[in-house]
């Protein structure tokens, strides 16, 4: 069983964030169709009871989102939606708040990117979000997710948000940011900090991190690839984790043979067996920055 499934039912994003690859893609794969999107659910309902609904692309740009939704509903699975939350005013907080939602996180790190433009009622329209998820009683956790890279800059538009958020939520962060800014600095914390705001509205500040190195050469190290996660794109390419956003390690399309058969080929096989005895066997790989240790 994967811990989670992330299948891009779109690669289209219309911000231009400088830690994301998606501005420098030549080519676009577009919003993969509702009859594979089926397909795909039908062979993955298998093997996750977890789902995230991108790789690349922001899910909530996809304007017929509810029908995608109604067939993941279909086969019981749960969705971990991430989005910028650009286009949160687009759908019904109602469906997005229920059931198969478990969880949505907004990446704030967009809105705080100088490369893009949001408009000014951004932040009020995912407070208001927050508010009618905590008036509902909502099951959906709600991570507002910055990038530590902000937090370690002081950066100027960030601290404005966070202020937002103590007068909002009536909580005090100073304290807790002080300590989570020092120990993101001695690298003490690896990967995410969570501060509670409200009822499952959660703070959420995560290691910044390049989805690419070219200058690392990893070969002893290991992986979630293929074994806690697993990635489908939009194009019904299928690849072995969420940071192979180009399909770099092709290892087949869902449109011309099974998902069973994909993951019975010796390429995956070769891979498997070469992160449990913590060696790297594919070149890409090697330049990844997200491997972890062996342990």
């Amino acid at each position: 069983m994967f811990k989670k499934v992330y299948i891009e039912i779109s690669d289209i994003c219309s911000c231009k964030c400088s830690f994301c690859p998606s501005p420098l893609m030549k080519t676009r794969r577009k919003t993969m169709s509702l009859e594979l999107f089926e397909k795909v659910l039908y062979q993955v309902s298998p093997l996750t009871k977890r789902i995230c609904l991108h790789i690349l692309g922001d899910p909530l740009e996809v304007s017929n989102l509810k029908e995608y939704i109604n067939l993941v509903s279909k086969f019981n699975l749960k969705i971990d939606l991430v989005t910028t939350g650009k286009m949160i005013c687009d759908h019904d907080f109602d469906m997005l708040l229920k059931p198969p939602f478990h969880q949505i996180s907004f990446s704030l790190s967009a809105f705080l990117d100088e490369n893009n433009h949001f408009k000014d009622d951004y932040i009020a329209n995912l407070l208001e979000f927050c508010d009618f998820s905590l008036a509902n009683r909502s099951d959906t956790f709600i991570n507002l997710r910055i990038q530590s890279d902000f937090l370690l800059s002081d950066n100027e538009k960030m601290i404005q948000v966070l202020d937002k958020f103590e007068k909002h939520f009536d909580i005090n962060l100073s304290e807790h940011l002080k300590h989570i800014k020092l120990n993101f600095a001695q690298k003490i914390y690896e990967k995410n900090v969570k501060i509670r705001l409200a009822r499952k509205v959660l703070l959420n500040f995560k290691t910044s991190f390049e989805w690419r190195n070219d200058n690392l050469i990893n070969s002893t190290k290991t992986c979630y690839a293929l074994k806690d996660q697993l990635g489908i794109l939009s194009d019904g390419m299928v690849v072995p984790c969420c940071i192979d956003y180009a399909g770099a390690i092709n290892l087949g399309n869902i449109k011309s043979e099974s998902l069973a058969q994909i993951l019975r080929s010796q390429r995956v096989k070769n891979i498997k067996n070469g992160f449990k005895q913590g060696k790297i066997v594919e070149n890409y790989c090697q330049k990844c920055a997200y491997l972890v240790g062996v342990s």
